[in-house]
């Protein structure tokens, strides 16, 4: 089962679910060729810095 997680957008007040692979592809996405890439280890911290989502839940994709 897959975890999905319910992200706030703090700029514009959306709310997106989005599953781990996603929330990872948005905080790599364009860097350059030295960016150290966020992984599944330090997520929190890589989404808190570079995005503007705050998690709001996050839960097995069956309840979503």
């Amino acid at each position: 089962m897959t975890k999905v997680y319910k992200l706030l957008d703090v700029e514009d007040g959306s709310v997106y679910n989005m599953t781990l692979p996603m929330i990872l592809e948005e905080i790599n996405h364009d860097r350059s060729e030295e960016w150290t890439k966020y992984d599944e280890t330090d997520w929190r911290e890589g989404l808190a810095e570079f995005t503007q989502f705050v998690v709001l839940r996050e839960e097995d994709d069956a309840k979503v």
